[in-house]
Parts: C-alpha cells; sequence; structure tokens
C-alpha cells in the first residue's frame, strides 16, 4: 500500500520519511493525497492533526531528516 502511495506522489515518490508539519496559505487546505500518505506512514502524527486540514505533512526522501512526533510537534508549536 505505501510503495503504491508513493508511486503516485507527484514531486518524488522516494519521500517517505516525515520530518515536519506546516500550516498551509491561507485558504488553502491539505491535499487528499497528503492527509492519505500521512495516515498510512505516520498514522500517530496524523492523528494529533486530523481535524485541521489546514495543515499539511512534510515528506523527505532523506532519513536523516525523519523527526520523532514529539519533534515535530515541538517545531510547530514553537514556529506557530
Amino acid at each position: 500500500m505505501i510503495a503504491s502511495l508513493s508511486k503516485s506522489d507527484p514531486e518524488d515518490s522516494n519521500k517517505i520519511y516525515c520530518f515536519a508539519v506546516k500550516r498551509d496559505a491561507k485558504g488553502s487546505k491539505r491535499s487528499e493525497f497528503n492527509g492519505n500518505k500521512a495516515h498510512l506512514l505516520r498514522s500517530s502524527l496524523f492523528e494529533k492533526y486530523k481535524d485541521d486540514d489546514s495543515i499539511s505533512f512534510c515528506f523527505s526522501n532523506n532519513k536523516g531528516v525523519e523527526k520523532t512526533d514529539s519533534e515535530i510537534m515541538q517545531s510547530f508549536s514553537k514556529n506557530h
């Protein structure tokens, strides 16, 4: 399932390591693709932000930048 989802990634199918969440531009919403990918790859993090569709999940193809849920949430709260 993850491989299939990643292959349809419009940017880079190797981006599977979550390193941040971001607030989308005013009036913009998280894409269904981004939500589904986060739900599959980082379900615990997705659960924390699922009800706010103005927050998107950031993925990288570099495993070295992957962050824990706590690190991501702490960074997001500092910036917002």
